[in-house]
């Protein structure tokens, strides 16, 4: 990831040294080209920090299963916040939980 934003940084500063004594067409496409590069590097960006949000929650979650020593006999509350970010409640009364790593999981209502 860093590799791609060090590459992307280094594509503008070449474009910004570029774009000096340049006509007026050529100095559009260098402003267009300049943009998209700015927004890669943006998106490249949001998704390092995305990265680092998750391992920061696979540590937590991992550290707490440490904490709980011979292992889980019984439901825990905490250990079930630090996994799951949001439970959603669907009309046809399943739930779906998502947990903080993106994974989804549907249960469905009993009958």
């Amino acid at each position: 990831m860093n590799k791609d934003i060090e590459s992307v940084v280094n594509d503008v500063e070449i474009l910004i040294h570029s774009s000096k004594d340049t006509d007026e067409i050529k100095q559009k496409e260098l402003e267009l080209k300049y943009d998209k590069l700015i927004q890669k590097l943006k998106e490249l960006e949001h998704q390092k920090d995305e990265g680092i949000d998750k391992q920061n929650k696979i540590n937590t979650f991992i550290s707490n299963l440490r904490n709980k020593g011979d292992g889980i006999t019984e439901f825990d509350e905490e250990l079930f916040y630090t996994m799951i970010d949001k439970a959603v409640v669907n009309r046809d009364k399943s739930i779906e939980f998502i947990f903080n790593l993106g994974y989804k999981v549907k249960v469905e209502a009993r009958k």
